[in-house]
Order: C-alpha cells, then sequence, then structure tokens
C-alpha cells in the first residue's frame, strides 16, 4: 500500500495493474527518496511493507477519516496473459497457467482477493484499467506522458494467445474467481465466440 497524505489516498496495488505507471504518477505527492523510476527496485520504497500485500493481511491499517482507498483492476484474460508475457516463461500459456498458482514469484490470485476485506471487496475506489487515464484523473492523479498504456498493442497478442491456446479460457476463469462479475468484465472472449 502506498500512502499519499497529500491527497488523503491509499493506493493497493494488485500486481499487473499498471501498478509501475501509478506508482510513477504518486511520485509528485510523495516525498523525494531518491532513486530512477524503473531502476531496480525503484516501486518498494514508497509502498509500506511488501508491494502486493492483500488488504486483508494490513493488520496495521486504520483509515483516517477523510481518507479513501483506491486500486485498479484489469479484464482477467487480459492481466494473465501480460502475467504470462513476462514471466519470460518457455513453456506455453496453458502450462503456465497451470503452475503459475503453485510458483511463489506469481501472484495470481484473484483481484477481487486482494482488495476484500471479510469476502468484500474493501476499496471505496475502483479503477479499471481500460480505463486509467480517466479513473486517475478523477482522483487528482496524472500518468506522467511517457508513462501512458497502450492497451491496444497487446490485445491482438492476447486474443491470438488465447485462440491458440483455448484450454487457457477455462484455467482463467477458474484463476480469477470472482473477478469477472464483481468488476463487471465479460468471462467470454470475443475471439471465441461462434
Amino acid at each position: 500500500m502506498i500512502l499519499v497524505p497529500q491527497l488523503k489516498l491509499a493506493f493497493m496495488h494488485v500486481p499487473k495493474t499498471g501498478g509501475s505507471s501509478i506508482t510513477a504518477a504518486l511520485m509528485e505527492h510523495l516525498p523525494d527518496l531518491g532513486g530512477e523510476v524503473g531502476s531496480l527496485g525503484w516501486q518498494c520504497k514508497f509502498h509500506r511493507g511488501y508491494m502486493h500485500t492483500p488488504y486483508s493481511q494490513l493488520k496495521w491499517w486504520n483509515k483516517p477519516d477523510g481518507w479513501r482507498t483506491f486500486a485498479v483492476v484489469r479484464e482477467p484474460f487480459d492481466r494473465m496473459h501480460s502475467y504470462y508475457v513476462a514471466s519470460g516463461c518457455a513453456t506455453g500459456f496453458t502450462e503456465w497457467l497451470k503452475l503459475a498458482p503453485e510458483d511463489q514469484r506469481y501472484q495470481v490470485m484473484p483481484q477481487a482477493a486482494y482488495l476484500s476485506k471479510d469476502s468484500e471487496v474493501a476499496m471505496d475506489v475502483i479503477v479499471r484499467y481500460e480505463n486509467l487515464s480517466e479513473g486517475l484523473a478523477e482522483l487528482d492523479i496524472q500518468l506522467p506522458e511517457k508513462r501512458q498504456l497502450d492497451n491496444h498493442r497487446t490485445r491482438e497478442q492476447m486474443l491470438a494467445a488465447y485462440e491458440a491456446e483455448p484450454e487457457a479460457v477455462d484455467l482463467v476463469r477458474s484463476l480469477s474467481g470472482r473477478d469477472f462479475t464483481e468488476f463487471g468484465y465479460s468471462s467470454v472472449l470475443e475471439c471465441l465466440q461462434p
């Protein structure tokens, strides 16, 4: 979690949801802790505790009056494919999806599980990755120009991966749990429609 007193915000960093870009955007509102954006470990110094700690495990957190918690969520099929590509894994996508939950390097638990306390999503604001700039603007956060995300660049690659390995679709549905319903994403991929 990153605490931003200037904006009275607490950011929950779910893996593979644009957290690097959001951390870079928050830097103008945080004390200068040194280091270069993108250098090894640069994000960690801004987080209180481990960067991807689930909300339910933040025993120290007691939200102050007037503060808001926020997180970014991402379409589950896109999130898992992004994770696979970033892993550099030599196995196929389906094989990686089968192995990833047991591998400590990947935190592939459902986004809803990261953001929940007592089985309920506990964030005041949920921003969708697909509308990141607009969602952050509502929180008075501006993405640095060089950190703008290009969702269209990888969408075709992602759809092609699911077309090539249709078993991956059911695996992602299983791994993502209630993310589809909780955050309003379709559990059907358009590339696999008859």
